[in-house]
């Protein structure tokens, strides 16, 4: 399709999930001047598993417009790994890099392609602005006065936009928030949950209301909440994570969360085999295993920190949940560390090594 605007002729390509690497031929490029690229039939995910081949198409300097469709937190995700694998590769300068960036809109597949044309030509005139802004400020002082209340209200809209309901249920099967942080509605319903002591019955107070319970710790309402909550889920596919201190506790059951949440976990610990054992006694093990990765990490122990940052490079594309949980809680001797039947020393136990070729079968190009 050709699309004239302004007095020049661009010629708009749907591309489809599977032929975002066929593009890399200079041969699809060769009827006009300038091209614009429609991915908004292709998914979100689909975009950051193949982002070698879409930063390919972006950098060329014969397409002018690259159209996507998800979500504020989505585009930021694609973004910011477009402008890391642009500085990675350092193909181009700062300032190519930063218009090349300019290029990528979110557009609805209700929005008119006309209308989608001419909102990426603002999009990118208004960047090519902001990057100049000083140059405009100094010819034009004041230009930026009462910037903080567009600021202000740009971010209340986009607060009312992201949230438009206060199901708990959306938000707790949100794979991937926009909102990085709670609300002051999240405050306010916790707020209301808060009660005062009640003396009658139980002298137990509820670990969570600090009304009179039922249960041990916990009311009955609260203890409903908590079960509610065991049984919530969210899709994690084709994210990656890592939990230190994942072998016990509160570090194995968030991981085992993960693991059922279709993510890619690597779990740290100092003691691996032992680590194995544990999460090979799940009964659901063969669902995840190829997605479980066990290191070996002693955060005390700057040559162990560096082996495994290494390796989580070697390891994943790129990383979306860490989660901080390990700790010395317990203080032990250094000859307990090296046990080999919790997998500290050098040793490998036989349950170390059925888990490498467990490992090898699930995985067969690691």
């Amino acid at each position: 399709m050709d699309l004239t605007h302004e007095g020049y002729r661009y010629k708009l390509i749907e591309v489809q999930t599977e032929e975002v690497e066929e593009l890399n031929s200079e041969e699809k490029f060769s009827d006009s001047d300038r091209y614009i690229l429609d991915c908004r039939n292709i998914k979100p995910e689909d975009i950051l598993s193949k982002l070698t081949a879409f930063y390919h198409q972006i950098k060329r300097s014969k397409v002018s417009y690259v159209w996507i469709n998800c979500s504020e937190g989505k585009f930021l995700e694609i973004k910011k790994r477009l402008v890391k694998l642009m500085a990675e590769n350092n193909e181009l300068s700062r300032g190519l890099r930063n218009h090349a960036i300019l290029k990528l809109t979110t557009q609805d597949h209700t929005t008119p392609v006309m209308d989608a044309l001419k909102i990426s030509i603002d999009v990118l005139n208004f960047g090519k602005s902001l990057l100049d802004v000083y140059r405009l400020m100094d010819a034009h002082p004041g230009i930026l006065n009462g910037k903080v209340h567009l600021h202000n209200s740009l971010k209340r809209k986009r607060s009312v936009e992201i949230v438009p309901s206060d199901s708990a249920a959306e938000l707790v099967n949100r794979p991937y928030a926009d909102q990085r942080r709670p609300g002051k509605k999240v405050f306010k319903a916790l707020k209301k949950m808060v009660g005062k002591p009640d003396n009658k019955g139980s002298k137990k107070k509820c670990y969570m209301c600090n009304l009179s319970s039922v249960f041990d710790q916990l009311c009955v309402d609260c203890h409903f909440l908590n079960g509610e909550m065991k049984k919530s889920s969210c899709d994690l596919k084709g994210r990656y994570a890592i939990v230190t201190g994942g072998r016990i506790k509160i570090g194995f059951e968030t991981a085992l969360r993960l693991l059922r949440d279709d993510c890619f976990v690597i779990v740290t610990t100092r003691f691996p085999a032992n680590a194995v054992e544990r999460f090979s006694g799940q009964a659901d093990f063969n669902v995840w295993k190829h997605r479980l990765k066990i290191a070996r990490l002693d955060l005390q122990n700057m040559q162990s920190i560096e082996g495994f940052l290494g390796y989580v490079q070697q390891s994943i594309p790129h990383l979306d949940i860490l989660v901080n949980n390990a700790a010395q809680t317990i203080f032990r001797p250094f000859p307990y560390y090296q046990s080999p039947h919790l997998g500290g020393g050098k040793e490998t136990t036989k349950l170390g090594q059925r888990w490498e070729q467990c490992s090898r079968e699930s995985n067969p190009g690691s």
